[in-house]
């Protein structure tokens, strides 16, 4: 898989993980990688064995400290391209209790593809 097939899986993982899961993972008043009601971050479907030490770690620091513990696919991308599917998430999770997180997360989704030359369907 060349680099550009990877960010597009990814993309396509990441949209399809938060669309369903409709929330973001929210611990306490952050972000979280998995959070204790069992929702996750957009970043979550690559991380393949989850530890509490990668709680407020950007995703390229995973990358960085916890490379057996993340799926092989996150090698053939950017490092901040996994920070960018992070931060969609992450911006927008603030707008969760005004309604209004699922709406900023496709936006900022959408910004990310067009950066990024990638395929994006809104929902």
């Amino acid at each position: 898989m060349n680099e550009k097939e990877a960010m597009q899986s990814m993309f396509d993982t990441a949209l399809a993980h938060i669309r369903k899961q409709g929330k973001p993972s929210i611990d306490g008043f952050s972000c979280a990688y998995k959070s204790d009601d069992g929702s996750s971050c957009a970043f979550a479907p690559f991380i393949t064995s989850y530890h509490p030490e990668m709680e407020g770690r950007p995703a390229s620091g995973l990358l960085e400290e916890f490379p057996a513990s993340l799926n092989p696919i996150c090698q053939d991308v950017p490092e901040d391209f996994l920070d960018s599917i992070q931060e969609c998430h992450d911006y927008p999770a603030d707008e969760y209790e005004s309604g209004n997180f699922l709406s900023e997360y496709e936006s900022h989704m959408s910004n990310l593809a067009d950066e990024c030359e990638l395929d994006y369907s809104p929902c």
